[in-house]
């Protein structure tokens, strides 16, 4: 019966050392990929603003595909529209004097 409960209590000091051994081994791997998470929660946070830049650079930009313009062009249009309905022109552009003297 001594050889038994010999052999259990080698068996439990045995099994603490490997759990011992096991949970410095996890605390090595989580301190090496810690600046892999560090990366990988900027990227989560940053994933939003970034998508929401390219979003408004593509709505800024347009449609070049089916020639419809994105916001920028739109106001073009409706300041192109605003001077033909309330009649503004243009400062018509300074002349320079022809070379047959008229």
């Amino acid at each position: 019966m001594n050889e038994l409960a010999a052999r259990k209590r080698l068996l439990v000091k045995e099994s603490e050392l490997n759990r011992e051994t096991l949970m410095l081994e996890f605390s090595a791997i989580g301190q090496k990929t810690a600046r892999l998470e560090r990366w990988f929660a900027l990227g989560l946070k940053a994933y939003p603003l970034l998508r929401g830049a390219i979003t408004l650079g593509r709505s800024l930009r347009g449609n070049r595909a089916n020639r419809s313009g994105g916001l920028i062009a739109t106001l073009g249009k409706g300041l192109g529209l605003a001077r033909a309905v309330l009649g503004v022109a243009r400062k018509p552009a300074a002349t320079s004097p022809s070379a047959d003297g008229r």
